[in-house]
């Protein structure tokens, strides 16, 4: 009886080890990146990207500051984005993945002109896939960013590369 009961032990044990594994997609998607055009909810409302650009950064070395808007710009390197639901963000000026967090001083901000109001995300992962920094280049990237149910964004995006 004992033996019956310490092979049942050892069966339910087993199971409990084998059924309790990584649950999480291990595709080559990334941390949570959804294969789309860059979308979300800013302050409640469906966002997907129009035009952005991407520039060196005013207030940091080696960097660049990116800023997607939901609205079709046909020159972004002569506009200045003031309409608009918008997201913007500084990362290295280097082909890599960054965590989003107050450690890693990473972060987006979502823009709602509307009141002017400023929803600061912490949480997740911007992905920068390519540089191209001449007249007429791209920088290309994906993003799995959240603060909350109302202000998300994820996806792939492309913006003009805007030389000082």
């Amino acid at each position: 009886m004992k033996n019956f009961q310490f092979l049942f032990a050892l069966l339910v044990a087993s199971a409990f080890l084998f059924s309790c594994g990584d649950d999480d997609d291990d595709d080559d998607n990334g941390p949570g990146f959804i294969d789309q055009p860059i979308q979300g909810m800013i302050n409640g409302q469906s966002w997907q990207a129009g035009s952005g650009l991407a520039e060196v950064a005013s207030f940091e070395d080696n960097a660049i500051d990116i800023e997607i808007t939901d609205l079709t710009v046909d020159d972004v390197c002569d506009e200045f984005f003031i309409e608009g639901l918008r997201l913007f963000f500084d990362v290295p000026d280097a082909v890599g993945t960054y965590e989003l967090g107050i450690d890693t001083e990473e972060s987006i901000t979502l823009y709602d002109p509307e009141g002017s109001l400023n929803i600061i995300v912490l949480e997740g992962t911007i992905e920068i896939l390519t540089i191209d920094a001449t007249e007429g280049g791209t920088v290309t990237g994906r993003i799995d960013g959240r603060s909350d149910d109302e202000n998300f964004v994820n996806g792939n995006f492309t913006v003009t590369y805007c030389p000082e």
